[in-house]
């Protein structure tokens, strides 16, 4: 799924990301499993790399969406 702020995010890492609250698209890595549960706790769904479904980084999502808040 695509909004304004993936656009963004996709912009701002120069790489495509989407959303999703469904465990089942992201890699069965087993790191990348509990950080998509981490961003589900935190972000009601999953913020992932659209080319590998892995989930970014949550320190990364955090510094994104400040930079993205304090520039509109």
């Amino acid at each position: 799924m695509k909004n304004h702020e993936t656009e963004w995010i996709s912009r701002y890492l120069n790489t495509p990301v989407e959303i999703t609250t469904d465990l089942s698209l992201i890699c069965d890595y087993e790191y990348d499993q509990e950080l998509a549960k981490c961003h589900i706790a935190n972000y009601g769904h999953i913020y992932y790399y659209t080319e590998t479904n892995e989930p970014l980084d949550v320190e990364e999502v955090e510094n994104i969406l400040f930079e993205i808040k304090h520039t509109k």
